[in-house]
């Protein structure tokens, strides 16, 4: 049963120290009331911002130098009147003055630039903040000090925590530790394997901590907890971070780089488990901290209306004004939309996902940045072809129950090892069917595809790109006859006795270089020999 809200708001509030009279126009019965008359049901409520600043008065850090009251309780209680449940947000990765203050708390990049932020750049890009280290335990320390204030004065139901990353770091203690471990700090894949080690680990230590304070509060860590691997490292899978969540946000405002494929293929991977899933986009016509903006109401809508198809709620983001005067205008359209959300909930609650097709990601565990955000091409595509087919899927990693799916797909380039070959061929055997594109469960040194049920064999990779495929007609009668082509670089296989081949390949009459071309692009196909 889902315990989280459907329409919850997160309330940015990273606030300059060069702005004055903080929070001078907040009014307390306004506030909670216009966000019930929106039909809100939560709000993400800032202790501290990006830039460091507290917004109560703390003996942990520095409250706002321009706030003169306690703003966080007078929101908390202004909701409370109102019937609007709140959580509160700070943030660990990015903190300005802390970064001032303890600049030996801060990454190192492969730069050399301490805490990544390059100098003069504040002005063209809107993540130009100066990264702590998660792994050094001074900063540990600070942190564990400052949720034991919130906690204490504040009593919240949820924490959620943001920027929970790592970036490659290579300052003191990261070093230490990746040679203490057998790494080498000079190759990326082991600092992006370390990266996810420490991620991991501080998720771990502070959950625990703050359970030991207030046991049963819920806790987000804004790390990806929805990143998709194969779960093929028990150490680094991403499923270790889904341990130390209570519910699972999934950021994904498509009018910046996340983009309308982004939400559906991350809400695929996770909406299989038992866990509460909300996704969260903006008001913003582009991205967090565009001041001045409405999000068009039908995109607002579609947005809302995909995450309750798929099992989620909503949160929808928005950034209060320094001066802490809640917009109506921007809470009468997101209500309008709310309102719709509530009158569809009904019958979005206590929902179990039913999905046809079950398809492999091909992401191996803590070998791609989580700053990439989730990007899976050979997934992507094979979603895009589902959806408009309306076929109904799960994204799986190789530990996945199998027996609930009518097919299997491995796009492209799926790794297994023996015993996920295992599963998938007993599958086959209790009657299930696997489609299986380019290298997926190629043992590249044996020369040949682990299913041995795939029905062809391995000839090496394609000489050709582009090439050219000649369906069967009498198979895809809607295809036009005609030889189409294929950009990618591909496989050579050959049918093994029984089995049906569908389409013929048929290869250009050369590759395309400096001396050998043909025309604007690739080289048309070579119908010698072919009808």
């Amino acid at each position: 049963m889902r315990k989280t809200p459907f329409r919850q708001i997160h309330m940015d509030f990273h606030t300059s120290p060069l702005i004055e009279r903080i929070g001078s126009a907040f009014d307390k019965e306004t506030f909670g009331r216009t966000l019930a008359d929106a039909h809100v049901e939560s709000v993400n409520l800032f202790a501290k911002c990006h830039h460091g600043f507290y917004y109560y008065p703390s003996t942990v850090g520095r409250m706002h130098p321009q706030l003169s009251f306690d703003l966080l309780r007078e929101q908390i209680e202004s909701c409370r009147a109102a019937g609007v449940r709140t959580a509160i947000y700070t943030c660990v990765g990015w903190s300005e003055d802390t970064a001032h203050t303890h600049p030996e708390w801060q990454e190192v990049g492969m730069d050399g630039i301490l805490g990544h932020r390059v100098p003069f750049t504040r002005a063209t890009t809107s993540t130009s903040w100066q990264k702590l280290c998660l792994n050094n335990q001074a900063y540990r320390a600070y942190m564990r000090d400052e949720f034991a204030e919130i906690v204490t004065l504040f009593h919240p139901e949820t924490l959620w925590i943001d920027i929970v990353f790592q970036q490659q770091c290579l300052c003191e203690t990261c070093l230490r530790d990746m040679t203490g471990q057998g790494m080498d700090p000079a190759a990326s894949a082991d600092r992006i394997r370390h990266d996810r080690m420490v991620q991991i680990d501080y998720m771990r230590e502070m959950y625990s901590y703050v359970q030991s304070l207030a046991p049963g509060t819920a806790v987000y860590f804004n790390g990806h907890p929805y990143e998709m691997d194969l779960e093929d490292d028990p150490i680094l899978t991403a499923t270790n971070k889904r341990k130390y969540n209570t519910f699972i946000d999934i950021e994904s405002l498509p009018s910046e780089m996340w983009g309308y494929s982004h939400f559906p293929i991350a809400v695929n991977y996770v909406n299989k488990y038992d866990q509460d899933i909300t996704m969260m986009n903006g008001k913003f016509h582009l991205s967090w901290g565009d001041f001045g903006t409405i999000r068009n109401t039908k995109a607002l809508e579609y947005e809302c209306f995909r995450a309750l198809a798929h099992g989620a709620g909503c949160c929808v983001g928005d950034q209060l004004h320094p001066d802490g005067r809640i917009d109506a205008y921007v809470y009468k359209r997101i209500g309008a939309v709310y309102s719709a959300v509530a009158r569809k909930e009904r019958w979005c609650r206590d929902t179990r996902k039913v999905a046809q097709i079950g398809v492999f990601t091909t992401r191996r565990a803590g070998r791609e940045s989580p700053l990439d955000h989730n990007r899976d091409l050979p997934v992507e595509g094979t979603c895009r072809m589902l959806d408009e087919l309306h076929y109904t899927y799960d994204i799986l990693n190789l530990r996945d129950d199998l027996s609930r799916y009518d097919c299997l797909i491995l796009p492209d380039k799926v790794w297994t090892d023996a015993a996920a070959t295992a599963r998938i061929e007993q599958y086959l055997c209790d009657g299930g069917r696997v489609i299986a594109t380019g290298t997926s469960t190629l043992d590249l040194d044996a020369g040949r595809f682990q299913l041995a049920d795939l029905g062809v064999e391995y000839r090496g990779m394609s000489e050709y790109t582009p090439r050219y495929m000649r369906l069967d007609p009498v198979v895809f009668p809607s295809v036009e006859p005609m030889d189409h082509v294929v950009y990618e670089p591909g496989v050579d296989v050959v049918p093994r006795p029984g089995a049906i081949c569908l389409s013929d390949v048929i290869h250009p009459f050369f590759n395309r270089g400096e001396a050998a071309f043909c025309s604007h692009r690739q080289t048309p196909p070579d119908r010698s020999g072919h009808p």
